[in-house]
């Protein structure tokens, strides 16, 4: 169809016309957003499963009573130096809202596991005096404030000093850029005070470079020794655990439907001027000259 026979039917039909024009623009761009989504929402998992812990296996420990929560890290005396510990679904209160936080322990040394923009990574001095300390994706720039010449964020209402920012520069890498890592024995007194309330203590612990089933046995002897009466449990911790992955395909199927509906009317609304107007079209054609209907 020719730019002046649409602009034809545009005067002749122009309602029925623009409803099209328009139900198609809404598809296309509708279908353009879902593919956006679909990419950003691939990049996003490849990030999580990239910065997740490597070699992850989950420990839980269920105690018979209440335990002084930072007593339990001696359970993790005599395990490798490369192996980390990251208490697991720890959130605490910020800016109104629950937020997920990463407590890590290590015992000997630092394995520094996401990238840092500016500042440093947490160090083993941190650790073993529980320095209130924090690093902070750059997303959360705006809730870093400066107090005495020191920036600082305010978890549990407790001031921590913000020691680095997490990201890459110039990249927006979005599995971290809300991170906040904190030393696990730095945990705030409302955070302490649930842990310690609960029963179950939940784990991970994590290396880089192997697996850790040897860390594991050590993590449960030591467990037997010093809380004869807590059970410790052990299983995989897979890659694309707690991963969050946002569910598109409802939002393809809508715009999919919704340009197939544009199409199917587009064609009924043609073939509807084609039936209105199929005497001027026979006419035309009985009019036509000899010359043209054989071209």
């Amino acid at each position: 169809m020719t730019l002046s026979s649409i602009k034809n039917q545009f005067k002749a039909h122009p309602v029925t016309t623009a409803l099209i024009i328009l139900g198609l623009t809404i598809s296309i761009v509708l279908i353009s957003i879902g593919i956006s989504s679909v990419r950003n929402t691939h990049l996003l998992i490849q990030q999580q499963v990239h910065y997740a812990p490597q070699n992850a296996t989950k420990i839980e420990l269920e105690l018979s009573d209440k335990q002084d929560v930072r007593a339990l890290f001696k359970v993790f005396d005599g395990i490798s130096d490369q192996t980390g510990v990251i208490l697991d679904r720890a959130k605490m209160f910020h800016n109104g809202l629950m937020a997920p936080v990463t407590p890590e322990y290590w015992t000997k040394q630092v394995v520094q596991r996401f990238p840092l923009e500016t500042g440093r990574y947490l160090n083993v001095t941190d650790i073993i005096h529980g320095e209130k300390v924090a690093l902070v994706g750059k997303a959360r720039g705006k809730d870093v404030r400066t107090k005495n010449g020191k920036p600082y964020i305010l978890l549990d209402n407790e001031e921590y000093e913000v020691i680095g920012i997490i990201g890459v520069k110039g990249k927006t890498t979005k599995a971290i850029d809300y991170k906040i890592v904190i030393p696990a024995t730095s945990l705030s007194s409302t955070l302490l005070s649930k842990l310690q309330s609960a029963k179950t203590i939940p784990f991970l612990i994590h290396n880089s470079y192997t697996d850790t089933y040897a860390d594991e046995k050590q993590i449960k002897q030591n467990a037997k020794r010093l809380f004869p009466e807590a059970t410790c449990t052990a299983s995989p911790y897979g890659e694309t655990e707690g991963i969050v992955a946002p569910n598109r395909g409802s939002e393809i199927y809508i715009s999919i439907m919704v340009y197939a509906l544009a199409i199917i009317n587009a064609i009924n609304l043609t073939a509807f001027w084609i039936q209105e107007r199929k005497y001027e079209i026979g006419i035309r054609k009985a009019v036509m000259p000899p010359f043209v209907k054989t071209l």
